[in-house]
């Protein structure tokens, strides 16, 4: 089955290879049915904190596992996410995620929507446990990743479609640097492939 939507395609991954390592960093891993299973345990606490499709998310995390299961957690809601790298302890959000209440994705600038910090270290770092996935409908069209300028104005929108679309030729180019949207870490994973994220913004694939 064809699917526009990032977590689609991982879910299929885990469901049909659920025991293949998904992600590596220093001393942990996951594989593709702990990375779901942990990621919807996540994504069912943004939404009894109110989190909807179509909201925007800040997550500010160091690049490692937290991060994928962070971040994959916001697609499976049906919404969309910022990432802020927060190794470096600079960003003005708290490390974790705050999650946009208000008004639904589209807003010029993101600041202006009222956020709340929900803690999720608990289903972070939790056992896993099967868990069904969201029926949350995606399309392909909607917004997975929100790019900001420098004043906090939401410059770039990158959709479902644009990310699947560049995962189709993952195995022609060379992934060797994490980018801002976490874009590179997505075209290993919807390969069924194996990435390592380390925090010295480094992504190999397996």
């Amino acid at each position: 089955m064809v699917t526009s939507a990032i977590h689609r395609v991982i879910e299929q991954h885990a469901a049909m290879s659920g025991d293949a390592v998904a992600v590596v960093e220093t001393t942990r891993s996951l594989t593709y049915r702990e990375l779901n299973q942990r990621a919807n345990a996540v994504a069912r606490r943004l939404i009894a904190h109110g989190f909807r499709r179509g909201r925007h998310a800040f997550v500010v995390m160091p690049l490692g596992v937290d991060l994928a299961v962070m971040l994959l957690a916001v697609l499976k809601v049906g919404g969309c996410y910022s990432w802020i790298d927060g190794q470096g302890g600079c960003s003005p959000y708290p490390t974790g995620v705050s999650i946009s209440l208000g008004r639904e994705e589209g807003q010029e600038k993101y600041q202006e929507e009222k956020y709340q910090y929900v803690d999720v270290t608990c289903c972070l770092r939790a056992p896993t446990q099967a868990s069904p996935n969201l029926p949350v409908l995606t399309r392909g069209s909607d917004t997975a990743c929100v790019l900001m300028d420098r004043e906090g104005a939401a410059a770039i929108r990158v959709s479902h479609d644009t990310v699947v679309s560049f995962g189709q030729h993952a195995g022609e180019a060379a992934t060797t640097a994490i980018d801002s949207g976490a874009f590179a870490m997505w075209m290993v994973l919807m390969t069924g492939r194996t990435v390592t994220l380390e925090p010295s913004i480094q992504v190999a694939a397996a």
